[in-house]
């Protein structure tokens, strides 16, 4: 008996796409939540995407703050998420 893994695997690459970028574009709409309206912690967020749960934003928050999209500033009682500035290289003239 042959058997072969590319209708497999090709299944498991449309759904992992479709996957990725169901969660890519959650992100997106998180770190535009934050641009819009920075400063903010969990509970903001959970009122304002209210079908995704604390443990849910908490990755995506990690995720954003790993890729440099985000940072966490102030105390831990008080602080809250902002946008990163985009990386400017300095001594460029362009």
């Amino acid at each position: 008996m042959v058997t072969t893994t590319q209708p497999i695997n090709a299944v498991n690459g449309a759904v992992n796409g479709a996957v990725n970028g169901a969660i890519n574009g959650a992100n997106n709409d998180l770190l535009k939540l934050i641009a819009k309206d920075p400063g903010h912690r969990i509970p903001f967020f959970i009122q304002h995407i209210p079908s995704t749960s604390k443990r849910t934003l908490q990755r995506w928050l990690a995720e954003l703050i790993t890729h440099g999209h985000i940072e966490f500033r102030g105390s831990n009682k008080k602080g809250g998420y902002f946008p990163k500035p985009p990386n400017v290289e300095q001594g460029s003239t362009k």
